[in-house]
């Protein structure tokens, strides 16, 4: 009995011990610390040249101090540019922690003037508008940061991806015009230069640029309505009139995704033209809410007499005169069942 209350008194007075020394390690590494942190401020010199109160600032960095404790120098320096390093700095700690609001909030203080200060070898306007871009909230500020990034540092940016993603940027904005604008610089600059980007659809930028120019005539907010005018067109037998409902992507397919699609003028709708053409009095058991197939037939076309008109709705938030509405986009032949 009395062998284990000596090893209990043993090892309380060892922990207590560990414990003090612990304390003792703990509270000489703060003050080393702090040694170093003071010894720091004391070598800071307000006369120094930027160059080296960038230097010294990396050398303080690297003391591990609280990012607050740089909060005083930022606000006594009298160096704007130096200041902006600083607020890059504490903006940069509250990256790494993905605390966003905190990151923006100090990037939002670096002033537009020392954008050009090179940091930790990128200037600071270009480092801040690489990741503000990244983020999904702040649109606007996003916005400005695409801008600023292709107006000055389009030398250290791959320029025409970035215009595509303001251009989509605008476009979940719902500001088309912003966009097709910007689309436009990028159909000049793809011209100019041999390079293409495999991320990057020039076709259907180009097709965006033409639809949001064009008439849109086209398009039906009735779908009936629509139909009933191609009838009429056909019943006269106007080549004219009946064109003028067809868009530019119009295709004629086969049921078949294995057989090569068609364009209109292969097709040469006139020429197929029979005495009575009847259009069905329901849609297909196929069509859907935003896609409509239409049964046609008498048509003069060897063992394709039979012709699925094709309705789709359009989807273009941008516009509310014709969103929702309805185009003739193509024919379909054979059988769909």
């Amino acid at each position: 009995m009395l062998k284990i209350s000596k090893a209990i008194l043993f090892c309380a007075v060892f922990i207590a011990l560990f414990s003090c020394s612990r304390e003792n390690i703990l509270s000489g590494l703060n003050q080393y610390q702090n040694t170093l942190w003071t010894n720091a401020l004391s070598s800071y010199n307000e006369n120094m040249t930027l160059d080296a109160k960038i230097s010294w600032l990396g050398n303080a960095m690297k003391l591990e101090q609280p990012i607050e404790s740089f909060l005083p120098l930022a606000t006594q320096t009298k160096d704007n540019a130096f200041r902006s390093c600083i607020y890059f700095f504490i903006s940069d700690v509250y990256w790494q922690r993905n605390e966003m609001s905190y990151a923006v909030f100090y990037m939002n203080k670096i002033r537009e003037e020392d954008y050009h200060v090179v940091f930790n070898g990128s200037p600071l306007g270009c480092a801040i508008g690489l990741r503000i871009i990244k983020l999904k909230e702040y649109p606007e500020l996003r916005i400005s940061m695409y801008k600023m990034l292709l107006e000055k540092f389009s030398d250290r940016v791959d320029e025409l991806f970035l215009l595509y993603e303001l251009s989509q940027l605008y476009k979940e904005q719902f500001d088309i015009q912003s966009a097709v604008q910007v689309m436009e610089q990028m159909v000049r600059i793809s011209a100019k230069s041999r390079v293409k980007d495999d991320r990057i659809d020039m076709k259907q930028i180009q097709k965006e640029i033409n639809f949001f120019y064009s008439k849109k005539d086209w398009i039906y907010k009735d779908l009936n309505k629509l139909i009933n005018n191609i009838k009429y067109a056909i019943d006269i037998r106007s080549k004219k009139r009946l064109y003028s409902f067809i868009p530019d992507d119009f295709a004629v397919r086969f049921f078949d995704p294995t057989i090569q699609q068609w364009g209109v003028r292969e097709l040469s709708i006139p020429s197929r033209w029979g005495r009575n053409i009847r259009f069905s009095p329901k849609f297909a058991e196929i069509s859907t809410e935003d896609e409509v197939y239409l049964e046609t037939t008498g048509w003069v076309f060897p063992q394709l007499t039979t012709w699925y008109f094709y309705f789709k709705r359009v989807d273009y938030p941008y516009d509310n005169t014709i969103n929702g509405g309805w185009e003739w986009k193509g024919i379909y032949f054979g059988s769909w069942m």
